[in-house]
């Protein structure tokens, strides 16, 4: 059998978030009625001439910089000429041969660990409008031209990427960077953020690419990865039948998860790439270069490291706080108030009891009824031993019912909630329940550890106010004086 080696290509499509448009003073917007926010430049309308928005060339440098790119100092628009019923003017104002952003890579972590990093290398990015859209009808087709003229950066990988897995890590890495950048919304649903698959295949050990195909238009992680594992097998499984792969543009069918067949791919030459007569080339200076550097946030790789080295937070934690960052900035608001000492407890009640309520009733962290002040009297309460972590939960879904209008005072006040801590108290409790279960006793003395984990919820259930910790460290006294006794 022969082995393959599979070499993958991503053209991503990020729309960016300026107010208007690239090239008019069109809005930039979603969802307004079909043909309602276009100017004659967009469409091309004899008399009508380009102007290039700064904000968007603002928000190319920008990603440019987070990814080690070259910014060349000088670049322009080309012409690329191609007949389809959603590009008005019979040509797409693009980039070719000098693009925005040259080179640069995006690392991602390899089978889930920090261990084993891979760079996949960016080959350009460049700067274009965004064509229309058809959207089909049972009797006909029709075209909305809202988003023609859109902003879009489109980056365009090298081929190292060799497995769907791959793809799909760099996809969501890049997805993340763009919106902590706040260049882009990349809202895939609406199409901010979309991305087009180009697979061959070789045998292994072979230094050529095998003959590609495109699979166009996709805005789901998870049809990404379908459309590349489908693909693959099919162009394998073609080879290995001693047929041919036929360059060409393929459609992903979500219903069947295969591809089709759209149309042959063209080449370059096919595109007759001109420069724009109607755009004067774009001259960049290292000081503006330098204004936006400094301008720059903080970036996810920055955020992990900070979380894992200071806040010892697990991956999984660190991701799901990446994933949002209004529950980021609400995290580390609360660590800056209790500690950074206290931040894995400020995790624990944020990633298990706040977020539980949060998803259940359908909220987002900023319409939450618990506040940061909530949870860091909580959390100093809990460290001052007053109370423990089962009174606390009793507190918090008190805030909850109350739409965080109660004091937490007040709470512990009504439900006699405040935690025990007096020794005679307890002791008086533990010694009750070892002679209550003389039998389990002996099971304990003779090596049933187990039975500790028994005799301690005995005692929660008996004195519920309790201090936990001395819970355990005098019925661990007790269960040693008591075999010694005997």
């Amino acid at each position: 059998m022969i082995k393959w080696n599979i070499a993958i290509g991503l053209e991503v499509h990020i729309q960016l978030s300026t107010e208007s448009k690239i090239f008019s003073k069109a809005k930039n917007q979603y969802g307004n009625a079909p043909n309602t926010q276009v100017s004659g430049i967009d469409l091309g309308l004899p008399g009508t001439l380009p102007i290039l928005n700064k904000r968007a060339i603002e928000f190319a440098i920008r990603l440019g910089l987070a990814i080690n790119a070259k910014i060349p100092t000088y670049f322009l628009f080309v012409r690329k000429n191609y007949f389809y019923p959603d590009l008005s003017k019979g040509y797409q104002i693009s980039q070719n041969k000098i693009p925005i952003l040259m080179g640069g890579y995006i690392p991602i972590a390899i089978n889930d660990s920090k261990k084993y990093i891979k760079k996949i290398f960016i080959h350009h990015a460049h700067l274009e409008e965004d064509a229309g859209k058809l959207v089909h009808t049972k009797k006909n087709a029709q075209i909305d031209f809202n988003r023609s003229g859109n902003p879009l950066l489109e980056v365009v990988t090298k081929p190292n990427i060799t497995s769907a897995k791959e793809a799909i890590s760099f996809l969501k890495e890049l997805h993340l960077l763009v919106r902590y950048l706040k260049i882009s919304h990349a809202n895939m649903e609406k199409g901010e953020f979309r991305c087009d698959v180009n697979i061959s295949v070789s045998p292994l050990g072979s230094s050529i690419l095998g003959t590609k195909t495109e699979c166009k238009n996709l805005n789901s992680f998870k049809f990404i990865e379908k459309s590349i594992i489908f693909e693959s097998k099919r162009q394998i499984a073609l080879l290995e039948s001693g047929k041919f792969i036929i360059q060409e543009t393929r459609l992903f069918d979500s219903k069947k998860n295969i591809t089709k067949k759209m149309r042959i791919k063209e080449h370059e030459h096919d595109y007759r790439y001109f420069p724009e007569p109607d755009l004067l080339p774009v001259k960049i200076t290292y000081s503006y270069i330098k204004k936006i550097h400094l301008l720059l946030p903080e970036l996810p790789n920055s955020i992990r490291n900070r979380l894992k080295l200071e806040h010892y937070l697990d991956k999984k934690e660190i991701e799901m706080f990446l994933e949002n960052p209004q529950l980021l900035n609400f995290y580390e608001k609360l660590v800056f108030s209790v500690g950074l000492e206290n931040s894995q407890l400020a995790s624990n009640w944020i990633t298990s009891m706040l977020l539980s309520k949060l998803k259940k009733y359908k909220l987002s962290i900023i319409d939450s009824p618990i506040k940061i002040h909530h949870l860091s009297n909580i959390i100093f309460k809990i460290k001052k031993k007053l109370l423990s972590n089962k009174t606390a939960k009793i507190v918090f879904d008190n805030l909850w019912i109350t739409n965080g209008k109660s004091h937490i005072d007040d709470i512990i006040h009504k439900k006699k909630l405040l935690q025990i801590n007096d020794i005679n108290i307890i002791e008086k409790t533990v010694n009750e329940v070892i002679d209550s279960f003389p039998k389990e006793i002996i099971k304990y003395h003779n090596g049933k550890t187990k039975i500790l984990d028994f005799l301690f919820g005995k005692i929660i259930q008996k004195n519920k106010k309790a201090n936990p910790k001395k819970i355990k460290e005098i019925l661990i006294q007790k269960l040693f004086l008591k075999k010694n006794a005997n």
